[in-house]
């Protein structure tokens, strides 16, 4: 059975795409708990907006346990840019570059292995 996957999105975060991706190697390819619980001792301020996606993917998922979710993939793209200034010496004009980042994450839930059968062992009576 192919388990389908999901992306979610965090849209105009506060902290420029190239900070943002440094976190990307602890969330991929984990379950959500195990990536939050890295991003939670982690002291980078890009942490706390992939903590608000994750905790919201996993939100949408009612009836599965934060275990059970996959992040199969997280990337970053920047965002909008807001272009501020401050006054220089000589009354010039610095240019100050606000970044922006969007966030996203592939989720997918994992499946319950079954538990494997015990096989009846076999007893080779051979005559002699």
């Amino acid at each position: 059975m192919e388990s389908k996957s999901k992306i979610f999105s965090y849209k105009r975060a506060l902290t420029s795409a190239r900070k943002a991706g440094l976190l990307i190697p602890l969330i991929a390819r984990h379950t959500a708990d195990k990536a939050l619980l890295n991003l939670q001792f982690n002291d980078k301020k890009a942490s706390v907006f992939w903590e608000k996606l994750i905790k919201s993917a996993v939100s949408s998922f009612s009836n599965a346990d934060a275990s059970h979710i996959l992040i199969e993939e997280a990337y970053v793209g920047p965002g909008t840019t807001r272009k501020t200034g401050r006054v220089g010496s000589r009354s010039r004009f610095k240019r100050i570059l606000k970044r922006r980042a969007h966030l996203y994450i592939r989720v997918s839930l994992l499946e319950e292995k079954e538990t494997p059968k015990k096989a009846s062992k076999k007893v080779n009576s051979k005559e002699k």
